[in-house]
């Protein structure tokens, strides 16, 4: 996560952006914004989603 983070971090160069899209071929639980399977990105297994877009939008 910390690796998404510097990477947003870099991108936005202290910009705000209007809005994050997210897309891989996995489930999500809409209800909780949490990431259940990812078959492309190890390590996203029950990670919170909407948490990193919310942190990535807060600056």
């Amino acid at each position: 996560m910390e690796i998404m983070r510097s990477l947003a971090s870099d991108l936005l160069q202290n910009e705000t952006p209007a809005a994050i899209g997210v897309s891989f071929g996995g489930s999500v639980d809409a209800t909780t914004g949490t990431v259940r399977l990812s078959h492309q990105v190890e390590g996203w297994e029950n990670t919170g989603a909407v948490a990193l877009a919310s942190d990535i939008l807060s600056g």
